[in-house]
């Protein structure tokens, strides 16, 4: 009896909050199952038997089940025919979310794998807006075989110069079909895009060699997309699609193997190269049984893994010797760039100071992470052990060490938690009017209901992945005009691009319902519920000075202020050079995020080093 293993971790807000305590229902078929987890044989929901009952953790993350599986020897034989891997359906309803059905997910014998859901919370107005009120995701039933890329004459080799330094980027725009196929486009991290590509074309039974070598293939045809701007020099507003034919097969969605995770979390930085191009190589690839390509043939490279060639032998196999793999460290981040080195037990450096603050700050959505102090510059065991949960929550490979990896992770989740708090705290430019404007907006138009509209947008590509975050800054551009037409088909309105009073009652409905269902988790402290900004006077605004005067007896660069009660422009500068100083978004503005760092800073400051009022 052959079994593979699966975890399903349930969260919204693009990864910003996990949804603890809740139940996932999971059906398997093809197999009897032996092991029941101790639950009942089935469970009844909608009409359906589920045999396992899975409640999450803190985290968002269930149990880890064991699936009866097929023989992994069906994997490693490129003459067979038969389904290597058992399937899966998973249910998941939580109340105020999209129901979400999955189905086929694929368990391989003696291999794990995570599938993440990021829930969409309800708008009770507009209830039927993601496909009847279920997301249904459908992992294809066969992979490999039905692999047939066909790149046309002048997409396979693209070997114009890169004219800027390649960097990793933090996000990359899929299209779901073919390049004129009429499909939604969805916005994934690089690293979650590389992970569920390799989980889609390649066997995660196969040897590491060849699964590197696959990763690598795949990165670079994925960055050669992006440098080269290959769709958008075409018009289309996507950087690459989940079509075999043209590029990748990109199943949203779906479950990721922790071997291919922890493989592209080692080389997600790593390309291949033409010896004296800088440009990422078009690294075309083939299944190599029922089709042939002039590139990489995956079968085939299984087989010179199982002789022992590493994964750099193995490309020059398929690409020629003049080939190199290159590495960069450069990440397109909103946050602090690698440090370039690892940042291990005992290390001192601002760097340390500022992985202690981001992993304090995700600690409040993910209470299990301990509470560590977050001024502190050296690597001890309380950052340590922080960073170890860190990993294991996000599916690294835990070693307490802070790689390259590692900081681009905490980086894009500090990015995702600090954005919802910033948005439910600062973002909106002047406060969200209770009403919805009644006036229609469109291209070339300027001002505040433009910031108004661009703030909202925002907001809502945090729960749905079909809409692009924008920058507010009050133009009304081509880029904010694709993001309403991504908001008005994504709840099925009259695609136009123009913002009428119809379509910003439902951009109203669609935000509150998400700001009364989803409820920050940064609110330990006694924030007083709204931003305070130039203008503001009272309690809280002395509070603040007070603060903000026994900080800059530590941290010089704040200067001292009058604490009078009225925010002025010398307190917004003050604030500014707070919020420079510790690795915020410099707005002047005392919003969630800036709050919590004063009290924490202060509370640092006369807890610790004995400072008293």
């Amino acid at each position: 009896m052959f079994k593979g293993l699966l975890r399903i971790k349930l969260t919204t807000g693009s990864g910003a909050v996990p949804l603890g305590e809740k139940y996932v229902y999971v059906k398997t078929d093809g197999f009897e199952n032996a092991d029941k987890h101790d639950f009942a044989p089935t469970y009844p929901v909608n009409n359906v038997n589920y045999n396992y009952r899975l409640l999450t953790d803190a985290s968002g993350i269930t149990d880890t089940i064991s699936i009866e599986a097929p023989d992994p020897a069906i994997s490693r034989d490129s003459t067979s025919n038969a389904v290597p891997y058992s399937i899966s359906d998973i249910y998941v309803n939580v109340p105020n979310y999209f129901p979400v059905i999955v189905n086929k997910i694929q368990t391989y014998a003696d291999e794990a794998s995570v599938l993440t859901i990021n829930l969409v919370p309800i708008s009770s107005d507009y209830p039927s807006t993601v496909n009847g009120n279920i997301i249904y995701t459908v992992t294809p039933n066969t992979i490999l075989t039905a692999t047939n890329k066909q790149y046309g004459s002048s997409g396979e080799i693209a070997e114009t110069d890169v004219l800027q330094t390649v960097k990793i980027p933090e996000t990359i725009s899929v299209h779901l079909g073919a390049p004129d196929e009429y499909a939604e486009n969805v916005y994934v991290s690089f690293t979650d895009y590389i992970k569920n590509v390799a989980s889609s074309e390649i066997y995660p039974t196969w040897p590491e060699e060849t699964l590197k070598a696959n990763i690598l293939a795949i990165i670079s045809l994925t960055l050669n997309r992006i440098y080269t701007e290959w769709y958008p020099s075409q018009g289309y507003d996507f950087d690459i699609t989940s079509s075999t034919r043209y590029d990748h097969s990109f199943v949203y969605g779906r479950n990721i193997f922790d071997n291919i995770s922890m493989l592209v979390d080692e080389l997600f930085n790593t390309y291949i190269v033409r010896t004296g191009s800088a440009n990422p190589l078009f690294a075309s690839y083939c299944d190599g049984r029922r089709t042939n390509c002039p590139g990489l043939q995956q079968w085939g490279s299984e087989a010179l893994g199982n002789e022992g060639l590493s994964a750099e032998a193995i490309l020059k196999r398929y690409y020629g010797d003049d080939i190199q793999i290159k590495t960069t460290d450069e990440i397109a981040s909103e946050t602090k760039s690698y440090p370039g080195e690892p940042l291990t037990f005992g290390t001192i450096s601002p760097d340390v100071e500022t992985i202690r603050r981001q992993l304090y700050i995700i600690s409040f959505n993910y209470p299990v992470i301990p509470r560590i102090n977050p001024l502190l510059s050296i690597y001890d065991s309380a950052a340590q052990t922080a960073v170890r949960i860190f990993q294991e929550i996000f599916g690294l490979e835990v070693t307490g060490v802070v790689d390259l990896a590692t900081w681009y992770k905490i980086s894009y989740v500090y990015s995702s938690v600090a954005k919802l708090a910033e948005l439910y705290g600062d973002g909106d430019p002047g406060g969200i009017p209770v009403n919805p404007p009644d006036t229609t907006i469109k291209l070339g138009d300027r001002g505040n209901t433009i910031r108004l509209l661009q703030f909202m947008l925002t907001y809502l590509s945090l729960f749905y992945t079909s809409i692009m975050p924008l920058d507010t800054d009050g133009y009304f551009g081509p880029i904010t005009e694709e993001a309403v037409k991504e908001f008005q088909e994504t709840f099925s309105l009259d695609v136009t691009g123009v913002m009428t009073p119809e379509d910003w009652d439902v951009l109203y409905s669609v935000y509150n319902s998400i700001v009364e269902t989803v409820t920050p988790d940064l609110n330990d402290q006694n924030y007083p519920g709204s931003p305070l900004s130039v203008g503001d006077s009272g309690d809280n605004v002395s509070l603040m000075q007070i603060y903000l005067n026994k900080i800059s007896d530590v941290y010089s660069e704040i200067p001292r202020i009058e604490a009078d009660g009225i925010f002025g422009p010398l307190t917004k500068n003050a604030v500014e050079a707070f919020q420079r100083r510790f690795n915020l978004r410099a707005t002047g503005i005392i919003d969630l995020i800036t709050w919590e760092e004063i009290v924490e800073i202060y509370n640092f400051i006369t807890n610790t080093m004995g400072m008293t009022e």
